[in-house]
């Protein structure tokens, strides 16, 4: 589990180093980071940990490669937007051909190239503001790839724990129906000796179909989590995994949760306060007000005059020998553009861009909202898991005695079926319980984790800036 959490942390850690301090010049001159290289298939020379499967995912995952298209297309608009602080350069190369039968020649050929600039001087920041929303948005989008990046890691250790949970829990419920197969043998045995009524045989029967209901149930449900698996892997759903074992086997002994050394460390108010600056999602959100004020900037420099500089040359050549050596033009303008009527365009649009801000903002509270109630609600239960795991393992061991002396009993002809049926039930009910703890405490770490925005044993904290 801790290198699939370290693999989190590496994209929450970027994440926080594009955040830091973030602001418009700093996202336009980030390096790029590009999508991992994709392999073709997983290591078939040795059992699967989480770690591959976390880097086979990150690698080929389609969410990743349409993440990161679109941070391509975002980087692809901000140099767009950049490229229209610059002057243009055009050159013209029109050819005319005349035909006149009366002149000699009777085709006449005419040349004029001309070389045209043009570059707008001063717009009110209408450019610079046009710049300044591409950097944001490039900055969010390269904040949501970081998320996905995420999102894939903890979506495959989600599955992943929840495949060996369904499997463990299936291994245990075998035992439970082969108690319930002991027990109806020795019912049906004392039926046949004339020491149980029918009642008696019936009930066990109850009791084993009931203990293989939820055998089959649990069965079916491992061979689904083997498909999510894949799934959130990349891979086919009907492929065969072989996963390596982990340290669950023994219920007995608790396990190990990377994790909570850091979370015991970290009071929740600290957790909080670093999910506010750390997770990617939301500092997307303020990215994205960003990029709406300085498109409220924008709009309103459309209304206002702009000065532009063009600049022409131009040379003729002709067939003609009046002017067969050529003769150029040259010319300078200044052009002033002042707005005087547009219909109430330039007001609409003003009024839309600072809607959509006003938007946003509702957006990031709402979001930051959200995001509090995840970490609150995971850390409760990460903070819970190893006092819950402890109560089902001291509710196994009860009801393991309860079953072990109900069984004497019975086998010494002082106890009821029942009595045995009722303690085997218990037992079984207690080692379901104890799976179940086990793989919640594990995945409550996981989650924990991502709500917060990176892997709490690994990420530090102090590269966590707030947003100006």
């Amino acid at each position: 589990m801790s290198r699939s959490i370290l693999a989190s942390a590496a994209a929450g850690l970027f994440c926080c180093l594009a955040v830091a301090g973030v602001n418009a010049a700093a996202v336009g001159d980030a390096p790029a980071i590009g999508v991992p290289t994709a392999v073709s298939a997983l290591p078939s020379n040795r059992l699967l940990t989480l770690a591959d499967l976390s880097d086979f995912a990150l690698r080929n995952n389609p969410s990743t490669r349409a993440a990161w298209a679109g941070v391509l297309v975002d980087r692809a608009g901000l140099d767009a937007a950049l490229a229209l602080t610059q002057p243009s350069v055009a050159l013209s190369l029109p050819l005319t051909l005349t035909h006149d039968a009366s002149a000699a020649p009777a085709v006449g050929r005419a040349l004029a190239p001309s070389l045209g600039l043009s570059w707008v001087l001063f717009d009110f920041g209408a450019r610079a503001a046009g710049v300044d929303g591409a950097r944001w948005q490039a900055a969010a989008s390269q904040l949501g790839y970081n998320r996905t990046l995420q999102t894939v890691v903890v979506a495959v250790e989600q599955a992943y724990y929840g495949l060996l949970g369904a499997r463990q829990l299936q291994d245990v419920l075998q035992l439970g129906l082969e108690a319930a197969q002991a027990s109806l043998d020795v019912a049906r045995a004392y039926r046949l000796a004339g020491l149980a009524t029918a009642g008696d045989t019936a009930q066990a029967e109850a009791a084993w179909a009931d203990a293989r209901l939820q055998f089959l149930r649990a069965r079916a449900a491992a061979r689904s989590a083997e498909g999510s698996l894949a799934y959130a892997v990349g891979l086919p759903a009907n492929s065969v995994l072989a996963l390596a074992s982990d340290d669950s086997s023994d219920l007995g002994a608790l396990p190990s949760l990377p994790g909570l050394a850091a979370l015991a460390a970290q009071p929740i108010d600290d957790l909080l306060a670093t999910a506010r600056t750390s997770r990617a999602d939301l500092v997307a959100l303020s990215a994205l007000l960003q990029q709406g004020e300085a498109q409220v900037i924008a709009a309103q420099a459309q209304g206002r005059p702009s000065l532009g500089l063009s600049a022409q040359a131009v040379r003729r050549w002709s067939s003609d020998a009046s002017n067969a050596a050529g003769a150029g033009t040259q010319g300078l303008a200044l052009t002033l553009s002042i707005p005087l009527f547009d219909g109430g365009l330039v007001r609409a649009q003003v009024q839309a861009a600072r809607a959509r801000t006003q938007q946003l903002a509702a957006q990031r509270d709402q979001q930051r909202q959200t995001v509090e109630l995840e970490v609150w609600q995971s850390f409760q239960l990460a903070d819970n898991a190893q006092a819950v795991i402890a109560a089902a393992q001291a509710l196994l061991r009860s009801a393991s005695v309860a079953d072990n002396a109900a069984r004497e009993r019975y086998s010494a002809g002082v106890g009821s079926l029942l009595e045995l049926l009722l303690a085997q039930s218990s037992a079984a009910q207690a080692r379901v319980s104890l799976v179940q703890a086990r793989y919640d405490a594990r995945l409550a770490v996981a989650q924990l984790g991502f709500a917060v925005g990176y892997a709490l044993q690994s990420a530090p904290p102090n590269l966590f800036q707030p947003m100006p």
